[in-house]
C-alpha cells in the first residue's frame, strides 16, 4: 500500500493518506472541473452572467476535493452549490420555452438531489460505491447546466 504524507490544517498535523483515497479525490476533482465547459460556452456564446455562477461552483468544488478534510472548503462548496441550484431552478422556470422542458429541468434537479443524498448515505455507511454515486451526481449537474444554457 502506498501512503502519502499530507498536512491537515484542521488537525494542525501531518497525516498519512492512502493512495486510493487520493485517486477518489482526483476523480471528483476532475468531474467538478467539467462544470467549466458549460460555463465557458455560456460566457462566449450567450455572454451571460451564468458563467460566473458556474465558474464559482466549479472552483469551490475543485478546491474542496483537493483537500476534503477541510471543513471551511466544504462550507463554501455547499454554499455555492446550493445557491447555484436555487438560481438554476428559478432561471429554468423562466427561460425554458416549453412546459415539457420546464418539467425536465425540475426533474433533473430532483434526480441529482437523489444521487447526492445517495452518495452521502453510502459514504456514511463506508460503502465504496459512494464515489460512483457522487461522480454521477456531478455528471447530472453538468447535463442540467447544458439543458439550461442551450435554451437561453
Amino acid at each position: 500500500m502506498i501512503r502519502i504524507i499530507h498536512y491537515d490544517y484542521n488537525l494542525n498535523s501531518f497525516i498519512y493518506l492512502n493512495y486510493m483515497e487520493l485517486i477518489k479525490n482526483y476523480i471528483l476533482t476532475l468531474s467538478s472541473s467539467l462544470f467549466i465547459i458549460p460555463g465557458t460556452y455560456v460566457l462566449i456564446y450567450k455572454k451571460s452572467i451564468f458563467s460566473i455562477i458556474t465558474y464559482s461552483v466549479s472552483i469551490a468544488s475543485i478546491n474542496y476535493w483537493l483537500d476534503p478534510s477541510n471543513q471551511h472548503k466544504l462550507f463554501y462548496d455547499k454554499l455555492t452549490s446550493y445557491t447555484a441550484c436555487f438560481l438554476y431552478i428559478v432561471n429554468s422556470l423562466y427561460y425554458m420555452p416549453t412546459i415539457k422542458l420546464k418539467i425536465i429541468t425540475i426533474m433533473s434537479v430532483f434526480l441529482y438531489y437523489v444521487f447526492y443524498r445517495l452518495s452521502c448515505h453510502l459514504y456514511r455507511n463506508n460503502n465504496p460505491n459512494w464515489l460512483y454515486a457522487h461522480f454521477f451526481f456531478h455528471l447530472l449537474v453538468n447535463l442540467s447546466k447544458w439543458l439550461l444554457y442551450l435554451n437561453l
